[in-house]
């Protein structure tokens, strides 16, 4: 698959159209029917050239499989065929990367492909489409001479080959290139020529890439300022569009319509047409489409005095087009471009998985090191208690007894003062550490939107805590009520973060169920009691959600709390899968548990948390606060803005409790599904 990208620096990039046709039947009647892996993987190879678009990463990962599954096979021939195959899988997923506008993503995978080619010398149209492609992103980040280098590559082999269909879209892309650096001589020249080719050599039906040269030669015109040839060119475009019903390209002619009419004043009717580039935009996945078609759309809205609109589309233009290249991501390709010319794909490999590995093991030394800081550190702090209340009874005691010495207990009284002072600050020091380890709000909503968090700590320091985590398109939301309050349950909340981040991060384990049972038997090792007949007091309460993102699957499972879902104003209770006094130690038996499994529309509210909130007595009622309230409130407020949520369930709380002391710690999370 080859990117001509001329569209995209200009306006709009148009990938190759993947549809299904008869050849595809076949292909997929054929591929069971493979004897060996070389038969295998030539068929999935031509299968992906020819599927559904959204369906490229699954038979190009499976390439990649059968090739890792072969990666010691002796036979040359067969060896080059994997080869080959493995760098189609690449460029066939940089491809379906750079669509998405995941520049970065789809750069990597055009270097590995480029390596396996340049190493082995194995397919030179190949190659020379992937450097075609690499030479988009190199316009992308503004390296507008060194893609005119790369171009000028393909085409001596271009040339050499004699493939016709490729030499018209090197000059289409010469002529992109020429038109960003101003030299719009050279770019009508080599835009004419690639028109020339595509209609009068090829002799073959009119195709996306004829309509991407005609648009860009239009596109040439209108900066010189020649409107009837560009509406000759942008007009040709459109009709080829209409009678291929080539969608794909649909928001591209529809933009330069859109354009000729801004160039001729006539904004009310570029408007219409604008419309229609973005809805074609959006059936096509195309980011960077958005970008210029708001940039169009303020300008329109501009110019028709409609400044609430244009301000509107501004920010639209700015958001899509970060989205698309930033200054990072720049940066990012620059870097990648100039550690290409030397690396292979074998180190490359190596030493991004040795990094990723020494990373993890790095963050899970320093979160164990800063634990077990904290447990002695706050063992140290209860000894040093104890010890300064018991020198203060005895002083006391000397007090009454001998009152001659009142100066010496005036001394003593202050320096168990001094400690106290010394205790509390030690603790709210704590409190400190244990809200580093906390997940700040900030980073959540950097996956997720939509959320908040209300916690409230009963004393200083907690035996609540909440855990999050993402794993691609999963989103881990925990919610833990640890045995106690305070000290105590700050202990328990730092061994549970720890617990945590060993399982689902450092060993893999995603599945709700299995995260309780392998937290479960965490707890059982780290506080083993020495006499077996000793009750088991130390424990949790907890309540885990797994999000897909992409699918809207909720899997909930939990030990004594609920969680509820609230859509429309119709509230679903999660009812937990263990109810006991033993808490999480009762979740032993997986067999006769099964996870929650939801599926929920876009805008569904999700809210769990502990015990506390429900629990909180009254100043008025003397009664607790209970479920009924809780849900009551829920509906009320779940179409409101997150943050106004938040605000709500705090203001209920305070009200409910007025000068009552708090009852327990206090934690509730909430998040929108997008």
């Amino acid at each position: 698959m080859r990117l001509f990208f001329s569209i995209i620096i200009v306006f709009f990039f148009q990938a190759p159209v993947f549809c299904q046709n008869p050849g595809l039947d076949s292909l997929f009647q054929v591929l069971p029917k493979a004897q060996t892996d070389t038969e295998k993987i030539k068929t999935l190879g031509q299968i992906s050239e020819q599927c559904e678009f959204n369906d490229i990463p699954k038979y190009s990962n499976q390439i990649l499989d059968v090739v890792e599954k072969n990666k010691t096979v002796s036979d040359e021939k067969s060896k080059r065929v994997f080869l080959h195959e493995k760098a189609r899988a690449y460029n066939n997923l940089g491809v379906y990367y750079y669509t998405g506008s995941k520049s970065i993503d789809a750069l990597d995978y055009y270097q590995k492909a480029a390596l396996i080619l340049e190493s082995d010398n194995i397919d030179y149209e190949l190659l020379n489409s992937i450097y075609n492609n690499i030479a988009a992103i190199e316009m992308q980040i503004g390296e507008y001479n060194t893609a005119l280098q790369t171009v000028r590559k393909c085409m001596k082999t271009d040339f050499a080959i004699g493939n016709k269909s490729y030499i018209a879209n090197d000059y289409n892309n010469l002529a992109s290139i020429f038109d960003r650096l101003k030299n719009t001589d050279s770019a009508l020249y080599y835009g004419l020529q690639s028109i020339d080719i595509k209609e009068n050599k090829l002799k073959t039906e009119p195709t996306t890439e004829l309509i991407n040269s005609h648009t860009n030669v239009g596109n040439i015109y209108l900066t010189r300022n020649n409107l009837p040839a560009a509406e000759v060119h942008i007009n040709k475009a459109y009709k080829i569009a209409e009678k291929k019903q080539d969608t794909a390209s649909f928001s591209s002619v529809n933009y330069w319509m859109a354009k000729l009419f801004m160039y001729k004043k006539e904004y009310a009717q570029a408007k219409i047409y604008l419309l229609q580039a973005l809805k074609y935009a959006n059936d096509n996945r195309r980011i960077l489409n958005y970008a210029y078609a708001y940039r169009a759309m303020y300008e329109v809205s501009d110019s028709l005095q409609e400044y609430k609109n244009a301000l509107h589309y501004y920010k639209l233009s700015n958001k899509y087009a970060d989205s698309v290249m930033s200054i990072d991501m720049r940066k990012q390709a620059e870097v990648k471009q100039l550690r290409f010319e030397f690396e292979t794909k074998e180190v490359y490999l190596k030493n991004d998985h040795e990094k990723q590995m020494a990373i993890e093991q790095t963050k899970l030394q320093k979160q164990k090191i800063i634990i077990w800081f904290i447990i002695i550190f706050l063992v140290l702090v209860f000894v040093s208690g104890l010890f300064v209340y018991r020198s203060y009874l005895h002083k006391k005691k000397i007090n009454k007894e001998l009152e001659v010495k009142n100066h010496l207990i005036e001394q003593q009284k202050e320096l168990v003062e001094e400690k106290q002072k010394q205790i509390v600050d030690s603790i709210n020091y704590a409190q400190h550490i244990q809200q580093s380890i906390l997940t700040s709000e900030t980073e959540i909503k950097a996956h997720l939107k939509d959320f908040f968090v209300l916690y409230l700590p009963k004393d200083i320091v907690s035996g609540d805590f909440y855990w999050f985590t993402a794993h691609g398109s999963e989103l881990f939301f925990v919610t833990v009520d640890c045995t106690g309050h305070g000290v105590p349950g700050a202990f328990l909340s730092m061994i549970g973060n720890t617990l945590l981040n060993e399982i689902v991060n450092f060993k893999k384990i995603t599945d709700p169920i299995a995260i309780i049972e392998n937290l479960a038997e965490g707890l059982t090792n780290t506080l083993a009691h020495k006499q077996k007949n000793e009750a088991f007091v130390d424990g949790m309460d907890i309540s885990i959600c797994k999000i897909n993102t992409q699918t809207k699957k909720l899997h909930f499972s939990s030990v004594n709390h609920a969680a509820y879902t609230v859509s429309n104003n119709e509230l679903t209770q999660l009812d937990p899968q263990v109810k006991s006094v033993h808490g999480i130690f009762a979740f032993t038996d997986r067999k006769n548990e099964g996870v929650t499994e939801l599926s929920l529309p876009a805008g569904t509210m999700v809210y769990m948390g502990t015990d506390g909130y429900g629990d909180q007595v009254g100043e008025q009622t003397k009664k607790k606060f209970m479920a009924p309230r809780v849900k009551e409130l829920l509906l009320q407020i779940h179409q409101l803005p997150i943050e106004e949520q938040k605000a709500q369930f705090e203001k209920a709380f305070y009200d409910w409790k007025g000068k009552r002391k708090q009852n327990d710690d206090i934690l509730v999370m909430g998040f929108r599904i997008p």
